[in-house]
């Protein structure tokens, strides 16, 4: 007598088999989702970061200074900029740009120096 439906073995185990996919999927495309987040907001911060370093080398800042820039996503970066004097007519930069990403502190720090002819020659 041959049966031509499937037997409740081979359905359970075609459950678990598309189960596991769905499960594996998902998590690959969540994974996904946060680095495409995470890499957005690293290159936001990149762009801030040499923005404020242009800024600083047209001397645009006097000295330290600090701010917050608002992404077009909802993601703000704060800024600062922490002048140091090296010597008479040098001077350093440390700029630093923050954020919140999924609950976490981030940051991405550079440090430049000038060169300032003296004035009295």
């Amino acid at each position: 007598m041959k049966n031509n439906g499937f037997i409740l073995l081979e359905v359970l185990l075609s459950l678990v088999i598309l189960g596991t996919v769905f499960v594996v999927s998902f998590q690959a495309l969540s994974s996904y989702t946060r680095i495409t987040s995470s890499s957005l907001n690293l290159n936001s911060a990149e762009a801030l970061l040499q923005e404020l370093t242009a800024r600083v080398s047209i001397n645009e800042f006097g000295g330290s200074a600090n701010g917050v820039k608002t992404d077009n996503s909802t993601t703000s970066f704060s800024w600062a900029i922490n002048e140091t004097d090296i010597s008479d007519t040098e001077k350093q930069y440390e700029i630093t740009v923050s954020w919140i990403e999924h609950g976490q502190a981030k940051n991405l720090k550079s440090t430049t120096e000038k060169f300032q002819p003296p004035t009295n020659l």
